[in-house]
């Protein structure tokens, strides 16, 4: 942006800690922006100089900083000072989720970072180009000459054979043709544990946070539904597994939000499964009761108010783990569970005696 070469009059008012700016309502301002955004960012910087507010819908305050050092000072600024995550949090949360690279800070940001920088690195990048440019060319030799086709199957196809190179480091041609299909989506991710989701009165949980779950663990399912579905009817069919909760079945006090959030994805399984099913998609759940996982073991006061009570209601009484539920997936995954759908399957040592 160019720098500011008129004087600047006195600042608008503004919350405290805020740089001057407009009292022009966000929707206002946002429509100035479309039309001309960088001579909307010029006339506000000649106005307000070179650090200045402006409002958005959805983004609350945004601070514009025009001078170049001072944007140098901001990208080398301390980490525990400047949140860049904590502000993208307030957009791409519901999308990317809670531990996303993108929306994490301090020491969590840099173990999420630490594990994503190998990949690329510029000389990885370089050979990711190339592998790129050799799978299109070879998806390109079976297009047809001189008559339309459909592009966007070719394009998959592309997508996941790259993915199957770079990713999983598949490259064996016999075990590209066994896995180059999307058979199954398997939809596990979830957020449980504190401080996402806090016991407690319904009325004491915030708006915040109730987005905050339904955002992760419905709408969460709901894109990856949308994304695996086109590749599937391209392909004459598929499973999609829906991981529910038993919880749902018991009713569980002071976590309305996980319940509820469970309950939809009990509903949405349903409803897919009628959508899904001319395309030969199957659609079905898995509620496993309480599961000793990873995140329950670093996290014990998520349950610790009722384990005693769950280990009795059970006909097996013995801790859950992850794997005692793997076998219930893989049956609702596999042509073993071919004329199946829209079935909720409860794995939970016999405590909830029916399905949901």
């Amino acid at each position: 942006m160019e720098q500011a070469t008129l004087p600047h009059p006195a600042a608008t008012a503004t919350p405290a800690g805020f740089p001057p700016g407009t009292r022009l309502p966000a929707i206002a301002q946002v429509a100035l922006y479309a039309r001309d955004p960088l001579g909307f960012l010029i006339r506000f910087q000649r106005r307000y100089g070179d650090v200045f507010t402006v409002r958005f819908p959805f983004f609350e305050r945004l601070v514009y900083v025009a001078d170049p050092a001072l944007v140098k000072e901001v990208f080398t600024g301390s980490p525990e000072q400047l949140h860049a995550g904590e502000a993208n949090a307030t957009v791409l949360e519901p999308a990317l989720g809670p531990s996303s690279v993108l929306t994490l800070d301090e020491a969590p940001h840099m173990r999420q970072r630490k594990l994503l920088l190998p990949p690329f690195h510029g000389e990885r990048i370089q050979r990711y180009g190339e592998l790129i440019r050799e799978v299109t060319l070879k998806e390109m030799e079976s297009w047809p000459v001189g008559e339309p086709f459909a592009l966007r199957p070719h394009t998959q196809r592309i997508t996941l054979a790259v993915i199957m190179r770079a990713v999983f480091g598949v490259h064996d041609e016999e075990r590209l043709a066994r896995f180059g299909r999307l058979d199954a989506l398997v939809n596990n991710a979830a957020i449980f544990q504190r401080p996402a989701v806090t016991r407690g009165p319904f009325e004491q949980i915030t708006v915040e946070e109730w987005d905050r779950v339904m955002a992760v663990n419905v709408k969460g399912i709901w894109n990856c539904v949308r994304a695996v579905v086109p590749v599937m009817r391209t392909q004459g069919g598929g499973r999609i597994v829906n991981v529910a909760s038993a919880i749902v079945a018991k009713g569980t006090a002071f976590l309305l939000h996980y319940v509820t959030s469970k309950g939809a994805v009990v509903a949405m399984t349903r409803a897919l499964a009628r959508e899904l099913g001319p395309d030969n998609i199957a659609v079905n759940a898995v509620a496993p009761g309480l599961i000793l996982s990873d995140t329950l073991l670093e996290n014990p006061d998520i349950m610790a108010f009722q384990v005693s009570a769950i280990m009795q209601a059970r006909s097996l009484r013995r801790d859950a783990y992850p794997e005692d539920v793997e076998g219930t997936v893989v049956f609702l995954a596999s042509d073993d569970s071919s004329f199946m759908s829209g079935q909720t399957l409860v794995v939970d040592g016999g405590s909830v005696f029916s399905t949901l």
